[in-house]
């Protein structure tokens, strides 16, 4: 079959080797072998494809290094090869490549013009990065943390102006300054945390005006932090010598007065330590005596305590502001209410809208003690998102027995609300359907890949996601979320209702679509099809064959040679887990 142009044998129980023979296959330019149990190792024979642009190979038993000619595939965009065996030295071709590669990132990877998206996170690559990874011009997306790599960061990175969505070389051991990035303007996330770089943060990174976030923290940088508004959106902790307004960090003022107070604590604090132990020998013998009686107010204390813990992101709003513009939280402005709580519109004078979240909480200790380190944990995982299809959150309070966490208001509310009101046939069509399940799949590919640790939401639904005024998908309510630790074992406790469900694979799938709306037709069926197969190996019986959803965020888009070769209204359910459409 030398005319043979897409060749997809995935998710079945296919074993042993991948024949050499596949190297005759002249014309190929997809291979999907993924989800099955194929081993021993990569053919050397399968660099000959030169036409390859699709290689995808993750999710088998596949060993071994691998194979040096695999440098040829010059029109390689998507190459995964994750859940694998592999190991030895990486070569100048990559893609998804989560096994125990070592060694250095070679040269010749500048030679890959048509790279798009380059993983190689979580190895134990060493050395540099290669000067040359600037001429892969194409790249959308570079992930090189949580490695061994080292040096200085190249500033030919400025030239990838075509990366949009993720610089992460976060996790290494980079040394020197940050260097000049200001090309890449449509970035949005850009993470340099946990290395050891040095000297000030560049005034240039002002330019990236498409940057949603930026983490630089646990490095070794000094000065101030500049004052334009994207730094507003950083995250700087961990850089002793840091300073500005910026969560986590002194003012420069505060460090400018340093010096002179050093010379005073060096006076006063011997004469002040002897007061101090005075006062507290008068303190505990007055004290003593009411020791049982204080203690029942420990939970009252902590409480008291918490009124201060208020975070002004951006400096827009105070909780004085959100009392107001809610009444002290009339019920005219409750908009929702759940279990835990319940959410208020606040509008404020300055023409922002808010959602607030009031969880109404016991004052006991009990509760104090099963629920801060939670509610601290929902918090610090909170404030370090910065993800545009996740729900962002602006502030926060904790005061009189209650505690707040204010949002983003979302116009048209819960994907639920919209999804089963009567106009959702006709403002919710396919297209927009299809966007916001794409748009749901960057999210959380973002939070599982893209974070450290990552953080499983544990409670997705269609009333966990909110919608902008463009119908643009937030995902939301972060109340059950867990962080994990990648070494972490605690993946029993679930959430939800999630099951993969036994289908009967001959249903048409025009028959499982919402049977208010006509079928799609022309792309909107195509990317129909694509979503639902890719719906269906998300809830595989089989683990091993669920896709990461990573790779269902790039599948998602429709691709040009995604043809149906039968009308939409004969496809099955079946037809679409045996061929990739």
């Amino acid at each position: 079959m030398k005319a043979l142009e897409n060749l997809d044998l995935s998710t079945n129980q296919l074993s042993g080797p991948i024949p050499p023979t596949i190297g005759k296959l002249g014309n190929l330019s997809v291979l999907n072998l993924f989800s099955n149990r194929l081993n021993r190792t990569i053919p050397s024979e399968i660099g000959g494809l030169t036409f390859l642009t699709d290689l995808v190979l993750y999710s088998n038993q596949l060993h071994g290094e691998l194979p040096d000619s695999l440098v040829r595939l010059k029109n390689l965009s998507t190459f995964s090869v994750f859940s694998n065996k592999l190991s030895g030295k990486i070569l100048a071709e990559l893609g998804k490549l989560h096994n125990y590669l070592v060694g250095d990132i070679p040269q010749s990877i500048g030679n890959l013009q048509d790279l798009e998206y380059l993983d190689l996170s979580a190895n134990n690559l060493s050395g540099g990065i290669p000067e040359l990874l600037g001429n892969c011009y194409d790249l959308i997306s570079l992930n090189l943390s949580h490695n061994a790599l080292s040096g200085k960061i190249p500033s030919q990175l400025r030239h990838l102006e075509e990366l949009r969505l993720l610089l992460d070389l976060s996790s290494n051991s980079f040394s020197g300054p940050i260097p000049q990035l200001d090309k890449l303007v449509s970035l949005l996330v850009l993470n340099l945390s946990h290395n050891h770089l040095t000297g000030r943060i560049p005034h240039s990174l002002s330019k990236m005006i498409g940057l949603q976030f930026l983490d630089i923290s646990y490095n070794s940088l000094s000065g101030s932090v500049p004052s334009d508004k994207i730094f507003q959106r950083g995250l700087f902790i961990g850089n002793p010598d840091l300073c500005g307004i910026a969560l986590g960090l002194t003012s420069c003022d505060h460090r400018s007065h340093k010096k002179h107070k050093d010379v005073l604590i060096a006076v006063i604090v011997p004469v002040v330590s002897l007061l101090l132990i005075g006062a507290c020998v008068v303190t505990l013998l007055l004290c003593c005596p009411m020791k049982k009686q204080n203690s029942a107010y420990t939970g009252s204390k902590y409480m008291g305590n918490l009124e201060s813990l208020i975070c002004r992101m951006e400096g827009r709003f105070r909780f004085e502001d959100i009392i107001q513009a809610t009444n002290d939280f009339n019920d005219t402005y409750c908009i929702g209410r759940g279990r835990f709580g319940s959410v208020y519109r606040a509008s404020l004078s300055s023409g922002h809208t808010f959602a607030v979240k009031k969880l109404n909480i016991s004052e006991s200790s009990n509760f104090l003690l099963k629920n801060r380190h939670s509610f601290e944990q929902e918090i610090k995982a909170l404030t370090e998102i910065r993800h545009r299809n996740v729900v962002k959150l602006c502030g926060y309070c904790s005061t009189k027995g209650s505690m707040y966490l204010v949002y983003d208001y979302a116009e048209k509310g819960s994907l639920g609300k919209v999804l089963y009101s009567e106009m959702s046939s006709v403002e919710l069509e396919w297209e927009t359907r299809v966007a916001i399940v794409r748009g749901l799949a960057h999210a959380v590919a973002y939070l599982h890949h893209d974070r450290t640790p990552p953080i499983v939401h544990r409670d997705i639904s269609i009333n966990n996601v909110l919608l902008d005024y463009d119908f643009e998908p937030w995902l939301s309510d972060f109340g059950t979320a867990k962080l994990l630790s990648l070494d972490a074992s605690n993946w029993t406790s679930i959430a939800g209702t999630y099951m993969a469900p036994a289908t009967k694979h001959q249903v048409l799938l025009k028959d499982i679509l919402d049977q208010r709306m006509s079928p799609p037709t022309g792309r909107a069926a195509k990317e129909v099809v694509t979503a639902v197969r890719l719906a269906l190996l998300c809830v595989s019986i089989e683990p091993a064959s669920r896709p990461t959803m990573c790779y269902v965020a790039q599948q998602l888009p429709a691709r040009t040679n995604n043809q149906i070769s039968e009308p939409f209204g004969a496809i099955t359910l079946n037809c679409l887990l045996n061929h990739q459409r």
